[in-house]
């Protein structure tokens, strides 16, 4: 079964782009039975230059690319519960012209609307394990460090309109209290982390190490979850229904792929 894809992002920088081009190359050269139908952002050319090369990279491997700008929707607007639903109609709008099977955020910056999580079956990668800290990438390993976490990961959940709490569909695990990370939690030890945000920031040595070991294996999770997926896909009908059975873990196989 070759599964239709419609692939969400606000594209705004590298990891938004190399999520794509693994997908493709994944697609293109692994026989990966997908079809990525359409490529849809909430930006519009020129408004951030991330954006533009995420564009840019979306038109050189010919996939229709559609744009809606949430900056100029909200900017005569506030932002409510019900505006966030009219943004969202426009968007089933545009992409009227396509049938996904499955909508995946990888990199979208938009918290959604009920109504868009029931028209189409979506699902999200969130940089962190099942049980693990929400918000963005950078809000995760700010809690990582503050918690001293022993581990990170990613995951694969489907959407709905609450963050991040959707029920997860497959997730990868690793340690971040490795001999190799051992200097780095020394440098960091007895330091307040808002501390270390005003002085150093994201280019702290342990933000960064946590964030390069997620992010080269967050493409393969996104590839291999699709796969698990495509291979099984009564759970499209599992997700509709609400009764998705517990994750995997696809630790092992993409340990073996990094």
């Amino acid at each position: 079964m070759t599964i239709k894809i419609a692939w969400f992002s606000t594209g705004s920088g590298l990891g938004s782009r190399n999520l794509l081009e693994a997908t493709y190359a994944s697609i293109t050269q692994d026989d990966l039975p997908l079809k990525i139908e359409c490529v849809f952002s909430n930006r519009e050319q020129g408004e951030h230059t991330g954006s533009d090369k995420f564009f840019s990279l979306v038109n050189s491997i010919n996939i229709p690319l559609l744009t809606y700008s949430s900056k100029r929707f909200y900017e005569l607007r506030e932002k409510t519960k019900e505006t966030r639903t009219s943004f969202d109609q426009e968007i089933i709008k545009k992409l009227s012209a396509f049938s996904p099977d499955l909508v995946i955020f990888a990199g979208y910056k938009l918290i959604v609307s009920k109504e868009l999580c029931e028209y189409f079956p979506i699902i999200n990668l969130h940089p962190a394990l099942p049980s693990g800290p929400s918000g963005t990438w950078q809000d995760v390993i700010w809690q990582l460090i503050q918690s001293k976490s022993t581990h990170t990961g990613a995951t694969i959940h489907q959407v709905t309109e609450y963050l991040d709490q959707g029920p997860p569909i497959a997730y990868f695990k690793i340690p971040i209290h490795t001999d190799s990370f051992a200097p780095l939690w020394k440098e960091v030890n007895g330091r307040a982390v808002e501390e270390i945000q005003l002085h150093e920031g994201e280019d702290n040595g342990l933000f960064k190490a946590i964030r390069e070991s997620g992010l080269k294996r967050e493409g393969c999770l996104i590839v291999e979850s699709l796969r698990y997926i495509a291979e099984n896909p009564t759970i499209l009908a599992s997700m509709a229904n609400g009764n998705l059975a517990q994750p995997i873990s696809l630790t092992e196989v993409i340990e073996s792929m990094v």
